[in-house]
């Protein structure tokens, strides 16, 4: 009966507040992401003939996103919805086995509106966003075995673990999980089907012949996001983000300070929700630069404890000035978010796209996009000469070249010259029926690489397309348009 109540209700909210952002046009990396998972099925498969890092089954998520929605970027948001319903519907039920009815659904109620907001990015389709599903299931299973469930549920937990890490491997931080309290055999059971989970994935890039591909990528990935950064660095960056998001998210974590301060669950409830989160903000400080849509990561632990906070605001009684204070003030804040987000969630397609990426040339994309359907086959290849694979998934064209994205060639490492070079061979290789050059600078901006490396990058192709080969056929500010002579 709860169920039947509560689930329709915290869909519909979660859809509700996703809506505005339907229309929010693709970024690079979900344009890198569809396309890499769309030429999968035409047998281009990642690490092998499309060179990127993201672990196997965050193509695998997007498979459906990419292929069943047209190219379109409203269809691919809206069937996006899917998996953050399930996201919100899956966290409304860990928090009524953990806390109880009343902090579940505030929990849930937080999950959707915090999913949503912009000041986390909540109109992407991130591989932190589509981790939190399978989190949330590692998390529900491996509470289930500390309640004194059969063991078979420990396996669960580290199953899902296992999906969480092959879809954002800093995933594997929930792990520390199993430092709470229980016998010996479960804590084993559950690390053991993590680490199966993620043996069976290998086995299957092995079958496919990706497993040394994707090996490489990885350790390129290891050294690119983790080595050489200060914690004290990582500190800041998340200390910086959690600022620059406290207009709107800061309510979300007030009260789940005042969830974790004394709470009202039991000891093992706050224990699991303290590590949860602990786990969550570790996760965030690997990396090597965290983003805004990082935040995502800590959502599920984050709004489970908001609505035990919340609950507990609500049901306050002494001394009766104090909170009344405090809830007029938590109050008036929900009023300056909705006053703060109203015109971004009522500006026209245009211009919120321009207030979520001042400084990206994702909407003129589209434009490219459509122009490269004109002027090319149907089965042609069109090089991109920046970051912006999104182009081609828009377009449903092939991509010339196997890097959707410049990033691995932007950094002074030894034989970056040799890989630059074989980049621009392999692209013209394809006889691409198009071309398109951004001057963006963000379009090839790497926080690791190096000026040199970048200029090198650009000036080379630049030195191409102003070739014999190719003529200037038009300019969609900042990319200019090229065609074969």
């Amino acid at each position: 009966r709860a169920f039947r109540a509560a689930a329709p209700a915290l869909a519909a909210l979660t859809m509700a507040v996703h809506l505005p952002w339907l229309s929010v046009p693709l970024n690079r990396d979900e344009g890198a992401y569809a396309f890499m998972a769309r030429a999968a099925l035409h047998g281009e498969l990642p690490y092998r003939d499309q060179v990127e890092f993201k672990p196997p089954v965050l193509y695998a998520l997007y498979l459906p996103l990419a292929t069943l929605t047209g190219s379109h970027p409203i269809r691919f948001r809206a069937l996006a919805l899917a998996y953050r319903v399930a996201g919100t519907i899956l966290l409304w039920r860990l928090g009524m086995a953990m806390l109880g009815p009343r902090p579940a659904l505030a929990a849930g109620v937080a999950f959707a509106l915090g999913g949503a907001n912009p000041a986390v990015s909540g109109w992407l389709v991130s591989a932190e966003m589509l981790m939190q599903v399978a989190a949330i299931m590692a998390a529900w299973w491996w509470w289930r075995t500390l309640a004194g469930a059969p063991r078979r549920t420990a396996v669960l937990a580290g199953g899902w673990l296992g999906a969480a890490i092959l879809i954002k491997q800093q995933a594997a931080t929930q792990a520390a999980l199993v430092l709470l309290g229980t016998r010996r055999t479960p804590r084993i059971l559950f690390l053991g089907s993590t680490a199966a989970a993620l043996a069976v994935a290998a086995l299957g890039l092995a079958a496919a012949g990706l497993l040394p591909d994707a090996l490489a990528a990885f350790g390129w990935a290891a050294g690119h996001l983790v080595a050489g950064v200060p914690v004290g660095t990582s500190l800041r960056q998340f200390a910086g983000m959690v600022i620059a998001a406290a207009p709107t998210q800061g309510l979300l974590w007030c009260l789940a300070a005042a969830g974790l301060a004394r709470g009202g669950g039991s000891p093992r409830t706050m224990s699991f929700l303290r590590l949860w989160l602990a786990a969550a903000v570790a996760a965030l400080l690997i990396g090597r630069r965290p983003y805004a849509h990082h935040l995502q990561q800590v959502l599920a632990p984050l709004a489970l404890a908001a609505g035990l906070g919340a609950v507990r605001v609500v049901d306050a009684r002494r001394p009766a000035r104090w909170t009344g204070g405090i809830r007029l003030a938590l109050a008036g804040w929900a009023v300056a978010i909705v006053v703060y987000l109203l015109p971004l969630v009522t500006a026209g397609r245009a211009d919120q796209a321009r207030w979520l990426y001042p400084d990206n040339p994702f909407l003129a994309s589209e434009s490219v996009a459509d122009w490269v359907r004109t002027h090319t086959p149907a089965d042609g290849a069109v090089f991109i000469a920046g970051s912006e694979p999104q182009i081609a998934w828009l377009a449903d064209r092939r991509l010339a070249g196997r890097y959707p994205l410049m990033y691995h060639l932007a950094a002074d490492r030894p034989g970056i010259l040799e890989e630059q070079d074989a980049w621009l061979a392999d692209a013209l290789a394809a006889h691409p029926s198009a071309a398109i050059l951004c001057d963006h600078p963000q379009s090839w901006w790497d926080p690791s690489g190096s000026a040199a490396a970048i200029g090198r990058l650009q000036a080379r192709a630049r030195a191409v397309l102003g070739g014999p080969r190719w003529r200037l056929a038009g300019r969609i500010p900042p990319f200019r348009l090229y065609l074969p002579r």
